[in-house]
């Protein structure tokens, strides 16, 4: 084969993960975060989920071994506390990571979680001596004022004027097509 009939293939290039699905990036095509970031950025990401691994090996272990006397609901308890508050650590560190998009709902998402398994938790330890209606009330109105609080911030921070609007990606169809079976067609 000569030069003249020889193919030559290009590979498209790939979005960076600031454009997600097509958006327009957040930095310049070909920019993305230097290799040691992302480094350290998955490296954090595995020391907050480590111990959240750790403290359910952990728990395992001492109820499996009678360290304490927990009840099996007692230890779903410490174990849902536990995870509650590794996703909080997490959620917080996304959150205030210097090169990461600020996440307040998953931050205030995880706050409620982190909340309301504390709460069962003394509940279930005996630490509170509230009746299930009086928990309910305090979940129930927690939850509306920070899922309120939450929208508001969240509201405050968008503005739709300044937004990038989602673009379909390069090659992909634009409208959605209905296809039917073919034993259908008459």
């Amino acid at each position: 084969m000569d030069a003249s009939t020889r193919r030559t293939y290009h590979r498209p290039p790939s979005a960076s993960r600031a454009q997600g699905n097509g958006s327009e990036p957040d930095q310049p095509a070909g920019k993305t975060a230097a290799p040691q970031e992302k480094a350290k950025q998955q490296a954090v990401l595995v020391a907050l989920g480590g111990p959240g691994g750790l403290a359910a090996a952990v728990i395992v272990w001492m109820t499996a071994f009678k360290i304490v006397t927990w009840s099996d609901f007692q230890t779903a308890l410490v174990t849902a506390e536990a995870v509650a508050l590794t996703a909080l650590l997490g959620a917080g560190v996304g959150h205030f990571w210097r090169e990461s998009s600020k996440e307040p709902v998953a931050l205030a998402a995880t706050f409620t979680a982190t909340f309301a398994a504390t709460l069962a938790l003394c509940n279930g330890f005996g630490w509170l001596t509230w009746s299930q209606n009086q928990i309910t009330a305090v979940l129930g109105v927690f939850t509306a004022f920070l899922g309120i609080g939450t929208a508001l911030f969240a509201r405050s921070r968008v503005d739709a004027k300044t937004t990038p609007k989602k673009t379909a990606p390069e090659g992909s169809p634009t409208k959605l097509s209905i296809v039917r079976h073919p034993r259908t067609l008459h």
